[in-house]
């Protein structure tokens, strides 16, 4: 009887011991669905947010960023203060696209410059915020691992360009306040150390894609 016993305890030892290893692999399997479905998820996440951008930009609003990048400190400061604002006439073709309503009696021009008055700049500083907001809310899920950091900055890279003179609005962020925009304060040092790698790759056709 002893030895049937032992037997027996030795069977049930097996079949534990098999049954942890079986629940082991339920688990591991479950862990890895689970990673899979997130990562998934993510994906799904940053394509929507692309598609929800592209379907939201407006044409004003890229060009008032483009507006912006183009500008020094102090203009930048008076933009981003509602002061009113002198610009060279060569930025004239980037005003009437970025206005939403264009002064009675045209841009005000003198000496070879435009001048804005406080609603003008009041107009691109809207657009411009608005810009920051839902470029800020996009990032925001990358920051919390809520959307792909790969796919959105493929698609975003061309924000900082030293080349081009873009620089994600470094200038007028630090004007606002750059704690208001945690998430693209992030994006830059990310874009910044992602630079080098891709210098020298055609420029993305930012016009066709609405930025």
């Amino acid at each position: 009887m002893s030895g049937l016993a032992e037997w027996i305890t030795a069977v049930g030892s097996v079949i534990a011991a098999g049954g942890v290893i079986l629940l082991w692999r339920q688990a591991d399997l479950l862990t890895k669905q689970i990673i899979a479905d997130h990562e998934r998820s993510r994906r799904e996440n940053a394509i929507n947010y692309l598609f929800e951008w592209s379907r939201g930009s407006l044409r004003g609003a890229s060009l008032a960023r483009r507006l912006a990048e183009s500008l020094d400190e102090n203009q930048t400061r008076d933009l981003a203060n509602e002061k009113p604002l002198k610009l060279t006439i060569d930025k004239k073709s980037l005003l009437l696209g970025v206005l939403s309503k264009i002064p009675d009696g045209g841009l005000q021009e003198k000496d070879g410059q435009i001048l804005l008055g406080e609603s003008e700049v009041s107009d691109i500083r809207w657009q411009l915020v608005r810009y920051l907001n839902i470029l800020e809310s996009i990032f925001v899920a990358v920051r919390h691992n809520v959307a792909d950091k790969d796919i959105l900055i493929e698609q975003f890279g061309f924000l900082l360009s030293p080349r081009e003179g873009y620089h994600l609005l470094k200038t007028f962020r630090h004007v606002l306040g750059t704690e208001g925009y945690p998430a693209l304060s992030e994006l830059e040092g990310e874009l910044e150390n992602r630079h080098i790698a891709t210098r020298g790759k055609p420029a993305v056709d930012r016009d066709v894609r609405g930025r």
